[in-house]
């Protein structure tokens, strides 16, 4: 038989591997057990829902209950615009090789991701009566008497420093070869933070954002 023959020659196909039935093996059944777990535990809470509701509770306490979900979204988009505002700074004196900018901005970093946020609260809300007079003396009394100011207030500087961090660490993963081009082009380290790393920086930190505004 030559060449030619051998390579033009078909070999002849081989028949479709058998049906592997599986078997019921400890993983699938640990599989089936927690799924119908879940569905049974799913079943009993609509079935708890459905017997429990109550249209004079609904009647009663729904317009609190919206009323509370709105002012709770209102805190949470007030204090993410305004803590990112405050996260931009205080993410510059944490890359800061200057202590008169980076010892500040480290203590406020650590002091508000370090201690409880209702902690916080408290002592700005209940800690500000004690300075009544000298907040009223500068006129900003007004503010942290009312309570939703001051969480507006807290809440604002702890989301800072998380997103202050956050940032940092964004910043530092841009490549240094995005300064060094940046400087080539004869751009001063403003510029080049603003226009080319910030906005990779940006585009890093999104999914660590999406964490801290859940």
């Amino acid at each position: 038989m030559t060449a030619a023959q051998v390579m033009t020659t078909l070999k002849p196909a081989l028949p479709p591997p058998p049906d592997v039935v599986p078997g019921w093996t400890l993983a699938r059944v640990s599989g089936f057990a927690f799924l119908g777990f879940w569905l049974a535990g799913g079943i009993g809470l609509v079935l708890m829902l459905y017997n429990g509701f109550d249209p004079e509770f609904y009647v009663r306490y729904g317009p609190k209950f919206l009323n509370g979900l709105i002012v709770t979204l209102e805190i949470v988009f007030l204090s993410l615009i305004i803590g990112s505002v405050l996260s931009l700074p205080a993410a510059a004196g944490r890359m800061s090789e200057n202590p008169l900018a980076a010892v500040p901005a480290f203590a406020f970093v650590y002091f508000f991701r370090g201690t409880p946020l209702i902690a916080q609260t408290f002592l700005v809300y209940y800690g500000a009566g004690s300075f009544r007079e000298p907040l009223d003396a500068v006129g900003l009394w007004w503010f942290f008497r009312d309570p939703f100011y001051c969480v507006i207030f807290t809440f604002s500087l702890n989301t800072a420093a998380y997103q202050a961090e956050i940032l940092r660490g964004a910043i530092q993963n841009v490549g240094k070869g995005q300064w060094e081009a940046g400087r080539s082009m004869g751009l001063s380290k403003f510029a080049i933070y603003r226009n080319i790393v910030l906005p990779q920086a940006m585009i890093v930190a999104l999914r660590p954002y999406g964490n801290e505004i859940v």
